[in-house]
């Protein structure tokens, strides 16, 4: 079985187009063949993994954003593809991008463990401060301390605008883009 993000699969546009119907719009796979007990006309719900839709298809297992941009484009992607919006399920082609690893990385939710409910900022205990950093090729950069936590999202989003390019703004600013 090839990995769900493998793009040397055998697979083509063409053979895609013939098992399974995409909407664009809706971002939803409907299969156009009997397979397995499923009927034609059927939603391709697939496997959830680690928040993404995997769909199965000539026995390997496909991410269906990745299905989308082939049935779409026609091609591969060359790299990564980035939800916009967050939402890993969310496979409409308006809400698809190409991005590499690093790019990809820019468009991250807050952690989980996150208190101020801000990307990029955290309360330092020692300091008594706001901490705000932020990462720029696998490197954290320090921004500052700040006593006021508008002051550190201040920070934070001029930090992010001029480091940041492919995705400029957070993601909690950007819910719903």
């Amino acid at each position: 079985m090839t990995k769900p993000n493998d793009n040397r699969s055998q697979l083509t546009q063409a053979q895609l187009m013939d098992l399974i119907e995409y909407n664009p719009i809706s971002g939803i796979f409907i299969w156009r063949k009997m397979r397995s007990g499923v009927k034609p006309g059927t939603i391709a719900k697939g496997v959830i993994a680690k928040g993404y839709c995997r769909i199965g298809l000539l026995n390997s297992k496909y991410h269906a954003h990745r299905l989308a941009w082939l049935y779409v484009y026609g091609f591969w992607p060359k790299d990564q593809i980035d939800h916009i919006n967050g939402i890993r399920t969310d496979n409409r082609i308006c809400n698809l991008r190409e991005c590499s690893n690093i790019e990809n990385g820019q468009n991250l939710k807050f952690h989980k463990k996150n208190t101020s409910g801000n990307t990029g900022i955290c309360w330092d205990k020692n300091a008594m401060k706001w901490k705000v950093q932020i990462s720029f090729n696998y490197k954290v950069m320090h921004i500052g301390l700040f006593y006021s936590l508008k002051k550190a999202k201040v920070a934070y989003l001029k930090a992010k605008e001029e480091i940041h390019k492919f995705e400029p703004s957070p993601p909690e600013i950007r819910v719903n883009k």
